[in-house]
């Protein structure tokens, strides 16, 4: 499968506000974050996981440096907080930031790092 800019937008687009959450992967009432969402947990990252990172990130080459940056996105924190008022807000505002910047095709595999 080809993880792409279209394909998370889409993707996150149907997963309803009240079941995202912050700090942490899934909480006790099934909520998760962008990498809940994916599959990934702190044991496992999902082939979906690692490519939404890629792209939240802009391919950053160092990868906890880019957990960082997908956290934030997620949580508002930082430069994210202007993003919007929920996770899912804030990811589908990055996202589709990056789609008027690169196509809705892009899943920044193809692009060298830096």
């Amino acid at each position: 499968m080809k993880y792409t800019i279209g394909y998370f937008i889409k993707k996150f687009e149907d997963i309803p506000d009240d079941m995202w959450s912050v700090n942490g992967n899934v909480d006790r009432y099934g909520r998760k974050d962008v990498f809940g969402h994916c599959g990934t947990n702190p044991r496992v990252i999902t082939p979906e996981g690692d490519a939404i990172m890629e792209i939240l990130s802009e391919k950053e080459p160092n990868p906890f440096k880019s957990v960082f940056i997908c956290a934030m996105i997620n949580d508002g924190e930082g430069f994210a907080a202007s993003l919007g008022k929920t996770p899912k807000e804030r990811v589908l505002n990055r996202l589709k930031e990056l789609r008027d910047k690169y196509g809705e095709s892009e899943d920044f595999r193809d692009r060298a790092a830096g």
